[in-house]
């Protein structure tokens, strides 16, 4: 038998018409390496992929592709096998990627977005919680923070008197004006919220108009706050798929001194906020579902 009889189609001289040919062939000629060196040298790999999800995420360069194509070539280089081995090059390894690096790629998708010289912002939801039950709302609210709401018991759409719609940084109520003045880097804008920046970043990025470059350092300081989870595979309540994080607070003396859990489903490809829930001490309590959220030309009438 000759070099080409276990090779169908072209011969093999001329599937090896490439420079460094020889080199290949010569270095092919040692002695089979054994099954644990192999399996060794594929969890090298499995690591190396791991270590670099952070990069994955934030440049969108398919690294897991490549680092895992390397890991099958090595391993048939190594055995001389025909076989290759059968990988999964469409997704990263289970549960490698965490809430932060998940959160830094929210953050790199909020930046892209396109900002809005919109005149008033308009928030559609369905809530549900213990004192109001369920229904349905809408908000719409100016650059002062002048609202105008109707829900599924009053109809009209009229104005809130004496509230302005604002949003808690730190221990400052801010309108959709002061929100455009505050602090992109992430360092800087994570100062003024504080040690528990959880529930108002929440907030904020549900329901508010944050230029989107404010909503991408807010996305960042979520990804290095502790007790943080990532939640993979969630629907909300209307059976929209997305990627949830959560985090439980310590108890809180103003609710009985129980654990407050709260939970954000987002979208991975937009980075809205489709749902906000909260339980305590494990159990449902409040839940405000986001039918739309986004500029509006002008506040509704009757």
């Amino acid at each position: 038998m000759n070099d080409s009889d276990d090779v169908p189609g072209p011969s093999r001289a001329s599937m090896l018409d490439f420079p460094g040919a020889d080199e290949l062939l010569a270095a092919a000629k040692v002695p089979p390496v054994t099954a644990a060196a192999v399996n060794a040298a594929v969890t090298a790999v499995a690591g190396r992929v791991a270590a670099e999800q952070v990069t994955e995420l934030r440049t969108r360069v398919p690294l897991t592709r490549c680092l895992l194509v390397a890991a099958a070539a090595v391993a048939t280089l190594a055995t001389g096998a025909v076989a290759y081995p059968v990988l999964d090059l469409g997704r990263p390894p289970a549960q490698t990627a965490s809430a932060a690096d998940f959160l830094h790629g929210m953050a790199d998708t909020a930046g892209a977005a396109r900002p809005s010289q919109a005149p008033y912002w308009k928030v559609r939801s369905k809530f549900e919680n213990e004192d109001d039950g369920t229904g349905t709302s809408t908000l719409v609210f100016d650059h002062a923070g002048t609202m105008w709401a109707q829900n599924s018991r009053s109809p009209g759409q009229k104005a809130v008197t004496g509230k302005n719609k604002k949003w808690l940084v730190g221990k400052n109520r801010l309108t959709w004006a002061q929100l455009d003045v505050l602090p992109t880097d992430p360092d800087a804008l994570a100062e003024r919220f504080g040690d528990n920046p959880f529930h108002p970043i929440s907030v904020i990025l549900a329901d508010s108009p944050a230029s989107p470059a404010l909503r991408s350092a807010l996305f960042d300081v979520l990804a290095r706050t502790d007790g943080v989870t990532l939640l993979k595979n969630i629907k909300d309540s209307m059976g929209r798929p997305g990627t949830a994080i959560e985090k439980t607070t310590a108890a809180d003396p103003h609710l009985g001194s129980k654990a407050v859990t709260t939970r954000l489903v987002i979208d991975r490809a937009s980075g809205s906020i489709l749902e906000e829930s909260s339980r305590i001490d494990g159990k449902g309590v409040t839940r405000r579902t986001y039918l739309e959220s986004g500029p509006a030309s002008s506040r509704l009438t009757k």
